[in-house]
């Protein structure tokens, strides 16, 4: 498969591409210019124009010696596209709203009808975030997908927003489009303006003797959902492979619960369900598969660990680690108003129709962040 990749460059993107290029073309949304914004329609086209041919090599090519061995306009050049770019840190959403939204409602608009014009009409795996489903009370966790959503900042807003074109677009156009709802994901090379990151480069500091023993943070006694930035990668493929698009939400689903139980279903992802009804009965684990997808928007996943940890016990993890002792000291600049205690999401969806399970566990995440920061604070 020919996949294009936005936010190729970033945190996530990294290691998404490294995922992928093990099985397929993996192009990043990049030209001689560098990474492309999403805001500008213009070099979007022209990216595409550019095109692909089965020569490229690292996402280096001559556009211009592409630019005329295509058929254009109408060029189906990608098979799938995954689409992570975005302005992706709250605390910048407020401070900028309308740039978020800009970035994330207008730029996702202006790729779906850059794609639709060159003739696109393959599989979209949109990055939206866990963060959309706003205040949940504890009652309510773990998360589900199909829990309303209350978006309580401008990132989550835009996102939201983004995830209603998403849906639009696959019903109005001929493209599958499936969204992934990844919760806090963690792991080396994340930019220190994310928590655990910040911890851990803080923490290297100290071991290294290049700061006093004392941690800056903020709140320290909520609980998050933390999953490693490789086992999301690792999700994402499977997503774009086995999905369930918003298209084919529209299919519905019959159970019948006599003595030969049928499930009736028109899309690729109940192919191997459908195989089911030529048995008797289906077995639990089966019939749990069909049940979830009945129940929630079939083509909204969750990608979290199923697990909440408190940001003081990722703390005592990393001081276990590097054996460091430190005096941890609240910012009151990084308290948030009505911030959430408790989150934690459900996983059984995606780990019921792809397969997925989370491999890495928390320390070892720690281990390798807490590594990346104590290499580069050596340099």
């Amino acid at each position: 498969m020919n996949i294009l990749l936005t936010g190729g460059s970033g945190f996530v993107g990294y290691y998404v591409k490294q995922v992928l290029s093990q099985f397929h073309t993996c192009v990043q949304l990049a030209d001689e210019r560098g990474t492309i914004d999403l805001r500008d329609a213009n070099r979007i086209k022209s990216f595409l124009s550019s095109a692909l041919d089965n020569n490229l090599s690292e996402n280096k090519f001559n556009t211009t010696s592409l630019r005329n061995t295509l058929p254009l306009p109408h060029a189906a050049i990608f098979d799938a596209v995954i689409h992570l770019a975005a302005q992706s840190f709250v605390p910048e959403s407020f401070k900028n709203p309308l740039e978020t939204f800009d970035i994330n409602f207008t730029g996702t608009y202006n790729l779906f009808s850059a794609l639709k014009e060159y003739g696109f009409h393959g599989k979209i795996l949109y990055i939206s975030s866990g963060d959309i489903y706003g205040h949940i009370s504890e009652d309510k966790l773990p998360i589900t997908e199909d829990y309303p959503l209350k978006p309580r900042n401008p990132y989550a807003v835009s996102k939201v927003a983004a995830e209603a074109l998403c849906y639009q677009w696959s019903i109005t156009e001929d493209i599958e489009i499936v969204i992934a709802r990844p919760f806090n994901h963690i792991g080396p090379n994340q930019s220190e303006r994310f928590a655990v990151s910040s911890f851990a480069k803080q923490i290297a500091e100290i071991e290294l003797g290049l700061r006093k023993p004392v941690l800056n943070a903020g709140n320290i006694d909520i609980t998050r959902d933390f999953l490693d930035v490789r086992d999301v990668a690792d999700a994402y493929k499977l997503l774009l492979e086995k999905g369930m698009n918003c298209k084919e939400q529209e299919s519905e689903i019959n159970i019948k619960t006599e003595s030969s139980v049928k499930a009736s279903a028109r899309t690729n992802v109940f192919k191997e369900i459908n195989t089911l009804t030529k048995v008797n009965a289906l077995t639990k684990k089966d019939a749990k598969k069909i049940k979830i997808v009945e129940n929630s928007h079939s083509y909204v996943y969750n990608v979290c660990s199923e697990t909440e940890t408190s940001i003081r016990s990722i703390i005592n993890i990393m001081f276990e680690i590097t054996g460091v002792e430190a005096k941890i000291e609240i910012d009151k600049n990084k308290l948030r108003p009505n911030e959430q205690k408790r989150v934690y999401g459900s996983n059984e969806k995606i780990k019921n129709i792809t397969g997925w399970e989370p491999k890495i566990p928390l320390k070892q995440s720690m281990a390798d962040i807490l590594n990346y920061w104590k290499e580069k604070l050596k340099k």
